[in-house]
């Protein structure tokens, strides 16, 4: 699996490793599937501020039950299981690093969203999906795209480099935007605007 980069809310910028060696509080079970607790928020019982929020908000608790799902799914069908439960622990700590957000509700729904594609792309057998290539004014590094409009929401994973970003499309009267916090994708008439963390890149469609 890959390395994909996840931008907080804050504007700085972490890389989860979706293959990284087994973490020691890696959640443990005799089947190899993770127990929920370590991929979930008891709603029951929250203990942190950002359990309060997700527990709080309808669309974030659906959310939270969906990456949990999800996370299971995807455990049960990957041949390294110990790499897949260590990118969820390491994402449970990213999304609660949410707590120091401007936006704690943002930042959260964001990490969410980010996580529920990570998961789909990597569970075996998902087919893969055309790589989309630019010529850019910035000759430095190769820009891609992976479109995944049939995901709600629709997204896309932009490739600038050896940096990835999971971007989400938002809705325009004319033209196609995907964004993250601090990256940008307009495109419009084969015409392409990317920012990315204050880089700004000017491309067409290969």
């Amino acid at each position: 699996m890959s390395s994909v980069v996840l931008v907080g809310c804050g504007g700085q910028s972490s890389t989860e490793t979706t293959s990284p060696a087994p973490s020691s509080t890696a959640p443990s079970s005799t089947s190899g599937v993770a127990s929920a607790p370590a991929t979930t928020i008891d709603c029951a019982h929250p203990s942190t501020q950002i359990a309060t929020t997700v527990c709080g908000d309808p669309e974030l608790s659906a959310l939270n039950q969906q990456v949990g799902t999800e996370y299971q799914s995807t455990l049960s069908a990957a041949e390294d299981k110990s790499a897949v439960e260590s990118a969820q622990n390491d994402w449970v700590e990213n999304r609660d690093e949410c707590s120091t957000a401007a936006d704690v509700r943002a930042c959260v729904l964001q990490a969410y969203r980010t996580r529920l594609v990570e998961l789909k792309i990597a569970k075996p057998g998902f087919p893969a999906l055309p790589t989309n290539h630019y010529t850019c004014d910035d000759t430095s590094k190769q820009l891609t795209t992976v479109f995944y409009n049939d995901f709600q929401p629709p997204a896309a994973v932009l490739t600038w480099g050896s940096d990835k970003a999971i971007l989400f499309q938002q809705m325009m009267g004319s033209g196609i935007r995907y964004t993250r916090d601090g990256v940008e994708y307009d495109e419009h008439q084969g015409s392409v605007q990317v920012d990315f963390h204050g880089t700004k890149i000017n491309c067409t469609v290969a």
